[in-house]
């Protein structure tokens, strides 16, 4: 109901339809399949030559993707708002000439990366004027806004590596106000020379795959990709028979100017922001099952953002970074990692943090992979070799827990179950130092790891 001064109450936020490609997949399909994989491993870039050698997560040459020079941001950007609108049940006939709102981050996208350009301006000369002129057309909200042919609001933030985390939160604000039905929103950007040498100068990228939250870490990966959400109003949504069941409920912003690239030490900023977005939801902390934290691999990052978790959710909350698949995808990190989030809900499980391996104190408790055994029947079964072969991570016991009886496997004394036994290996992702509930279709086990 509207408020005493005729205000009309803010509008739910639907998420009807989702792209999305990094180096975890190339749609929602593989990404989804992938979350639960193995990491893939990053390699020396290919699209530019450098004597660097810090390893990038690249997917156009890999998955056949071609773009002119400078010219997949919004080509990554549009194949994902291709599959966003399909899995929305939107054509994009249907919405040209609609009041549809475009809100896309990136970082390259709105950035005129050009050496030669530059390199011909500090010469003297004048650079050839339609490098600058595709620069300006080719800004990643306004040309979506042109290429589809929508009339609403079109807005390209570029706040470094929160640029595709602002869009959505911007897209949801212009839902609930009122301003569009229909927004969309999410992030992009490209492999790129500049960038690359940039973080390099800044001291932040590991020369091996980057491993966020663990003991060992040592910087980040850059990668490059684009994720997409199609944001409806829950009325609309729901009049065309939409699925209305993912949702944007709550959003946080803040600005501390602390410095130009770290965080606080006391995390105030981004606790202030959690604090926001729960409460723009309704949500209390103890009402959080995971967290998909911005985990770069960075020292300080990491540490900043774990102590800020473990103040505000307790030392029992759990989270997770999936930049050791991805790695740094900047302006389109905190879009792609929303679709991730939602995907992880609707599997109802979370994915593990890829690169973490070791445990620290400062930063645990992380979600780590780990396999389980699932057995049927009474029967004997190779258990370590078994084990084994699927790469247990070691040292460490795993407790098996079935019918009231506990069977413990060590790597160093193997044991055996009695005859006709059936088992097999399931990967699973579990928590450090925890129980947590495993269950398969006859059998429910507890797995109870410690490391």
């Amino acid at each position: 109901m509207p408020d005493r001064f005729g205000t009309p109450p803010p509008r739910r936020v639907a998420v009807t339809g989702m792209g999305a490609l990094s180096a975890l997949g190339i749609g929602i399909a593989a990404t989804r399949r992938n979350l639960y994989g193995p990491a893939p491993e990053p390699a020396l870039p290919k699209r530019f030559a450098t004597t660097l050698q810090a390893p990038v997560f690249e997917i156009a040459e890999k998955n056949g993707i071609t773009a002119p020079p400078g010219c997949f941001t919004n080509c990554f950007l549009m194949l994902a708002v291709e599959e966003a609108l399909a899995q929305a049940g939107l054509a994009r006939g249907e919405l040209a000439g609609k009041k549809v709102g475009v809100c896309i981050g990136t970082t390259v996208g709105c950035q005129l990366n050009d050496i030669d350009f530059y390199a011909a301006l500090r010469a003297g000369k004048t650079p050839d004027p339609a490098v600058f002129s595709s620069y300006v057309s080719g800004i990643s909200a306004e040309w979506l806004r042109r290429e589809l042919d929508l009339r609403g609001p079109a807005l390209t933030v570029s706040n470094a590596c929160t640029s595709g985390a602002d869009a959505v939160g911007i897209g949801a604000a212009w839902i609930r106000s009122g301003l569009c039905d229909v927004v969309i929103a999410g992030g992009c950007d490209e492999m790129n020379k500049v960038p690359y040498d940039g973080f390099y100068a800044l001291g932040v990228c590991s020369m091996q795959p980057c491993r966020p939250f663990d003991a060992a870490r040592d910087g980040l990966n850059l990668g490059e990709g684009a994720g997409v959400l199609i944001l409806e109003a829950s009325g609309r949504a729901l009049r065309r028979g939409a699925d209305i069941a993912r949702r944007i409920a709550g959003f946080g912003k803040t600005a501390d100017a602390y410095h130009i690239t770290a965080p606080a030490p006391d995390g105030a900023g981004l606790e202030r922001a959690v604090r926001i977005a729960l409460a723009q939801a309704g949500a209390a902390p103890a009402e959080v099952e995971f967290i998909q934290a911005h985990g770069t691999g960075t020292l300080r990052n990491d540490t900043v953002e774990a102590q800020v978790f473990r103040r505000m959710f307790g030392r029992e909350v759990r989270y997770l970074s999936t930049k050791g698949a991805t790695g740094h995808t900047l302006g389109a990190a905190g879009a792609l990692e929303a679709v991730f989030t939602l995907l992880m809900l609707e599997e109802r499980r979370a994915c593990a943090s890829f690169g973490f391996t070791a445990f620290d104190e400062e930063t645990a408790p992380v979600v780590r992979q780990i396999y389980a055994l699932c057995l049927a029947g009474n029967g004997p079964t190779k258990i370590a070799r078994m084990l084994s072969e699927q790469n247990i991570p070691t040292p460490g016991t795993v407790e098996y827990l079935r019918t009231g009886s506990t069977r413990r496997y060590d790597p160093d004394h193997p044991c055996r179950w009695s005859a006709n036994t059936v088992g097999h290996i399931l990967e699973r992702q579990e928590y450090i130092g925890n129980t947590v509930n495993f269950k398969t279709e006859k059998v429910s086990y507890k797995v109870k790891t410690s490391v």
